[in-house]
């Protein structure tokens, strides 16, 4: 017998050969498979997310609009547009994009002492040595609500500076006062200086609240029109005024882009209401957004924005 024979020479394999073989080939298989499958999602989700349908996760895209004679509405679109002399404070009217900390110290006063009563101002019985007038007091409580009212409880302001405002009441025939703050009783300081008449300068702007609507994270926005006016009274031969006018309406707050220019007309045609209905598609918006406040169930300014069509 040879003993080199071997059982190789007729075909056949030991046994633990087959065996490792055969782990190895299922090894193999099942590499493959998962490989196949991971690739197969992967390509699924690359091809779904620059070709697929999109789904916006946007809340805001979700709306419900609001009737704009609702007192909810009103009140908002008031806080903002507030005009204790009958012309507004033109920050929303210029600035593109307004948020809390855009205010300055003396605008955060001029929109939070809207909501001020005259009953909160209380006679000190004391009469101040340089006006001679009385002076009032007004707790500082009462200023930290009025602040937070309109701007959220994220306001803050200074207290080191005096501020001449005018107010939307009259104490003593008065309505406009001068505000400090008294760090010794740690209370505010009133002092009603004079009386500040309504404004009779021509109109630089027109608005006209146009739309409401509640967002699905409940916060509330306003949709205001806006003209920008360009007044000119036209003299006659002898240089005094007639009642002719040149309105020039312009879409924009530095009178760059002009819609119309109006010659020749009388005062009782200046129908500024009417003009922003006949421009409306033309004119631009002024978004507001409010936030809710969960603790008081109230609205407080977030956000302007001027946007034109």
């Amino acid at each position: 017998m040879n003993d080199d024979f071997k059982f190789e020479d007729l075909g056949y394999e030991p046994t633990s050969h087959k065996k490792t073989r055969g782990k190895k080939h299922i090894i193999k298989s099942i590499f493959i498979v998962i490989f196949s499958l991971s690739m197969g999602i992967l390509v699924y989700l690359i091809s779904n997310y620059f070709f697929g349908p999109k789904t916006s996760t946007d809340n805001t895209s979700i709306s419900t609009e609001l009737n704009i004679e609702e007192d909810k509405v009103l009140d908002l679109y008031q806080s903002i547009s507030y005009a204790p002399t009958g012309k507004r404070d033109e920050k929303f009217i210029k600035e593109a994009n307004v948020q809390l900390e855009d205010f300055n110290n003396y605008e955060k006063y001029w929109y939070a002492l809207q909501y001020a009563k005259a009953s909160d101002f209380i006679d000190t019985k004391e009469i101040d040595e340089n006006t001679n007038l009385p002076i009032y007091s007004l707790e500082k409580e009462k200023m930290l609500e009025y602040m937070q009212h309109f701007f959220g409880k994220k306001v803050t302001y200074s207290t080191q500076s005096d501020i001449t405002i005018t107010f939307p009441f009259e104490i003593n025939e008065k309505n406009t006062g001068i505000i400090s703050y008294d760090n010794e009783n740690s209370k505010y300081k009133v002092i009603f200086i004079s009386k500040t008449n309504p404004d009779q300068s021509p109109k630089s702007y027109a608005t006209k609240l146009d739309s409401a609507v509640q967002l699905a994270d409940g916060s509330i926005e306003l949709r205001e029109k806006i003209i920008y006016l360009n007044l000119v009274q036209q003299q006659d031969e002898t240089n005094n005024p007639i009642d002719q006018y040149t309105c020039s309406i312009y879409k924009d707050y530095d009178h760059t882009m002009l819609i119309k220019k109006l010659e020749g007309i009388t005062k009782e045609e200046l129908n500024f209401q009417e003009m922003i209905d006949q421009y409306w598609q033309e004119i631009t918006t002024i978004t507001y957004t409010f936030h809710k406040d969960d603790t008081k169930e109230k609205y407080y300014f977030y956000s302007s924005k001027i946007q034109s069509e």
